[in-house]
C-alpha cells in the first residue's frame, strides 16, 4: 500500500458507497468497520475481484481500502449480507467498466430487500440516464435466513451517461404487484394479490404479477414477501414487505410474523407515503440519480427528490468529497429540486479500447 494521502471515515455509516466512490475517484480511503468487520472485508473483496490493481487490508478497527482501475471480468461471489445489498453500490460503476462484469452472487435474494426491485426500480433509474447496459436474472430463489439463492448480475458499461431534466411530477401511470412465496402454498400469493387490487386500483390499472418457487428452484428457507411499484414519464417509486412463515421464525420473534394480508397492506401504504413525499425517485433510489447527476457530463442537470433526510445528506456530503460535486437546493412545490453540475467523468480504460 502507498503512503499517499487517505480519506478517514469513523464510522461505517455508507461503507458500501465510500468504497464504490473511492474506486471511481482513485482516493484512497480509511473506514471504521465497527460491527460490519464481516460486510467490509467481503464488499472489498469483490471490488477488488473487478478491478485492477486494488488492494486492502485491516488495521484494528479500520478497513483501509486503495482502489485500481476498474475492469471488468466474470466471478462466482458468495455473500455476508443480503445480495442486494451487494448489488445496489456497484449499480453505479455500470456505465463506467472497461469489459464486461458477469457476477453470479450466492446468498439471500429475499430478505429485507427484493433483488427483483433492482431490475424493476433501479434500472428504470439507469435507463432514464441512457444507462441500459445491465442484466439481472434470479437463478434460484433464496429467502432468509438460510439464502442458498443465486442471481446473475450482468454490466456492459455505456459510452455516456444523458443529461437529465426532471424537475415536476408527472402523473402516475403504471402501478405493478410482485408477490413472492418459497416453499409454501400459492395462498400467500393470491391474497397479497387480492389486497394490493384493492387498495390501488384507484390509483391506475394494477397488475399483479406472482412468482411461486418450490424446493427445486429455491433455497431451503419458506417465506413470502410483497413488493408494489409505480411509475410516472420521469419517476419510479416502489416498497417491499416481507413475510416471515411461523414455522420458520424462533419463538422469541414472533412479533416479526405477518400474515400475506398485513405484509400487503404495508407495502401499499409505503408505496403511497413514498409517492405523497415529493420527488420523481423514491428516496431509496436518490443515491443512484444523485451519484448518476454527478457523474455525467459537465452541464447542468435537475432532478427533484423528496426531504434531504439524513440519508440523503450523506450522499450529498461523499460526493462533494470525492468529486468535488458542485450542486444547488431549491425548495419548489412541495418538495425540492437539486441542481447539479456533472464532472464528466470517464472510465479511461473504456477509452482506449
Amino acid at each position: 500500500m502507498d503512503d499517499g494521502s487517505v480519506e478517514v471515515f469513523d464510522s461505517e455509516e455508507s461503507l458500501e458507497l465510500i468504497l464504490v466512490y473511492s474506486l471511481l475517484s482513485k482516493i484512497k480511503v480509511k473506514i471504521a468497520m465497527n460491527k460490519r468487520k464481516k460486510m467490509a472485508t467481503s464488499f472489498a473483496k469483490l471490488l477488488k475481484s473487478i478491478s485492477n490493481g486494488s488492494m486492502y487490508l485491516t488495521e484494528g478497527e479500520y478497513l483501509i481500502f486503495t482502489p485500481g482501475s476498474l475492469s471488468g471480468g466474470s466471478l462466482i461471489f458468495k455473500c455476508e449480507e443480503e445480495i442486494s445489498i451487494y448489488i445496489i453500490p456497484l449499480l453505479v460503476l455500470c456505465a463506467f467498466v472497461s469489459e464486461p462484469l458477469k457476477i453470479r452472487f450466492k446468498g439471500i435474494t429475499n430478505g429485507n430487500m427484493c433483488v427483483d426491485m433492482i431490475r424493476i426500480a433501479h434500472f428504470g433509474v439507469m435507463r432514464r440516464f441512457g444507462i441500459d447496459g445491465c442484466e439481472l436474472v434470479v437463478k434460484k430463489r433464496g429467502f432468509e435466513p438460510e439464502g442458498q439463492g443465486e442471481v446473475m448480475l450482468s454490466m456492459s458499461g455505456a459510452r455516456k451517461i444523458s443529461v437529465v431534466d426532471f424537475a415536476d411530477d408527472e402523473k402516475i401511470v403504471k402501478v405493478r404487484g410482485l408477490v413472492l412465496s418459497s416453499r409454501l402454498s400459492s395462498t400467500p400469493t393470491r391474497e397479497m394479490t387480492e389486497v394490493i387490487k384493492r387498495l390501488l386500483g384507484d390509483i391506475s390499472r394494477v397488475k399483479v404479477f406472482s412468482n411461486v418457487s418450490n424446493r427445486l428452484d429455491s433455497g431451503p428457507s419458506p417465506g413470502f414477501q410483497c413488493n408494489v411499484f409505480a411509475e410516472s414519464k420521469n419517476g419510479i417509486y416502489y416498497s417491499t414487505v416481507n413475510g416471515w412463515n411461523e414455522e420458520n421464525v424462533d419463538v422469541k420473534s414472533l412479533d416479526r410474523v405477518r400474515k400475506p394480508e398485513e405484509a400487503a397492506e404495508m407495502a401499499c401504504h409505503e408505496l403511497l407515503r413514498s409517492v405523497k413525499a415529493g420527488g420523481v425517485f423514491d428516496r431509496k433510489l436518490v443515491y443512484l440519480g444523485l451519484s448518476l447527476m454527478c457523474l455525467s457530463p459537465r452541464s447542468v442537470s435537475r432532478i427533484k427528490i423528496c426531504k434531504v433526510d439524513h440519508e440523503i445528506a450523506k450522499v450529498f456530503e461523499l460526493l462533494k468529497r470525492f468529486f468535488k460535486f458542485e450542486y444547488e437546493i431549491k425548495k419548489h412545490e412541495g418538495g425540492y429540486i437539486v441542481y447539479g453540475s456533472g464532472n464528466g467523468y470517464t472510465n479511461v480504460m473504456r477509452q482506449l479500447k
